[in-house]
């Protein structure tokens, strides 16, 4: 089997399944009961907390354990939207679903949604010229699910900070925690949210950073966990393992870079190659975690069947996103004959050049095959 398709999950590591083994069914009692065993979990999920912390290079303090990054997108985006129509809030046109849908779902009457230019990047200038002292929050992904462009959150975050002090600078990390590098105080970043299945923890764990000062709102309300931010009794498999997966990735990001990029450009080199294919995400402004290409007279979701039929395993995008044309792909002006067959091929520190090589062997003959049967001369 390879699988290239870790931009919507990726397999979970054997250090975080002994963690979760053990908080199952050894350390398995309520950190809210007032024992000792529950006292003995509690302290567990504070550790846990600090990894995320020195990972992120923040206090502890403000570090939340959320279910999800849709979760946490949602909390950031409610705090401030819910009762804000009579402010101005910023977004893209390349965001994650959870993030979109929630602004849409606000039906706010002052929403600038900013375009993207060269490589899917915003554009800094429009970015400025619409920020002014209105302006109640921003929210920029750090790294494009779909294609992996890296956005500069810390030329943004700037930016913000010097038209408006006190404008909200939410940032959805899910796809650049522990893969990209980012110091979220010289960003002047407020919020940043991360999901633990994107870095080989399990689903259904992920944190939010809300810098102090900050006052945001939960979408679920209980018992008060998590500072009355995320109620429920905690997910505490999911923040041990959570925790022990940011600190190794965490203390191996620059490595596992290197060698990830290594591991994509030897597949650019291959694609290269082959004729009537379009790179979307080429270059020193993209993350190595994610190859984006869009293929003529091939339709992505047949490519991706052909691939399984081989134990190989891609995505047509976004996992949260099955329209035929993704938005982000018609944002980069993408010409429809190749939009079609666009397909997501990602990564994790762990792929291989040898696996590349076996993929490309397979990837070729699919293409060949299917444009034979569409008749393509």
């Amino acid at each position: 089997m390879i699988y290239f398709d870790n931009a919507a999950t990726t397999k979970v590591r054997q250090e975080a399944v002994d963690i979760m083994v053990k908080a199952m069914t050894v350390d398995f009692a309520n950190p809210s009961a007032l024992h000792s065993f529950g006292h003995r979990v509690e302290k567990e999920i504070e550790l846990a907390r600090d990894k995320v912390a020195r990972a992120l290079k923040v206090k502890a303090s403000e570090i939340y354990f959320i279910s999800c990054g849709t979760e946490g997108n949602n909390i950031a985006i409610r705090s401030f939207g819910d009762n804000g129509h009579n402010k101005e809030f910023i977004t893209t046109e390349i965001e994650h679903s959870s993030v979109k849908k929630t602004y849409e779902s606000l039906g706010l009457n002052n929403l600038k949604v900013l375009s993207v230019i060269h490589e899917g990047r915003i554009d800094l200038e429009e970015l400025e010229n619409s920020i002014d002292e209105n302006t109640a929050m921003v929210s920029i992904m750090h790294v494009n699910n779909e294609i992996g462009v890296v956005n500069p959150i810390e030329e943004i975050g700037n930016i913000i900070k010097k038209k408006n002090k006190d404008c909200i600078f939410h940032v959805d990390g899910i796809q650049g925690f522990g893969k990209v590098g980012l110091d979220l105080n010289k960003a002047k970043v407020d919020i940043y949210t991360i999901s633990g299945h994107k870095f080989h923890a399990p689903k259904g764990i992920g944190a939010m950073f809300v810098r102090d000062g900050v006052n945001v709102r939960p979408v679920i309300t209980g018992g008060g966990q998590e500072r009355g931010i995320s109620s429920g009794t905690e997910n505490v498999p999911g923040i041990l393992a959570l925790g022990e997966m940011c600190e190794i990735i965490g203390n191996n990001l620059m490595d596992n870079y290197a060698r990830v990029m290594e591991v994509k450009n030897h597949l650019i080199e291959k694609l290269e190659k082959m004729d009537d294919i379009i790179i979307n995400s080429k270059g020193e402004n993209f993350s190595p975690y994610i190859l984006n290409v869009s293929i003529k007279d091939v339709r992505g979701e047949v490519l991706l069947h052909y691939l399984e039929s081989k134990e190989i395993y891609i995505s047509t995008g976004s996992a949260c996103n099955k329209n035929n044309i993704s938005p982000v792909i018609k944002a980069l002006g993408v010409d429809g004959d190749h939009a079609l067959g666009t397909v997501r091929i990602s990564f994790s520190d762990e792929s291989t050049i040898e696996e590349c090589d076996e993929f490309f062997k397979e990837f070729e003959v699919a293409v060949n095959d299917i444009r034979s049967i569409v008749g393509r001369n």
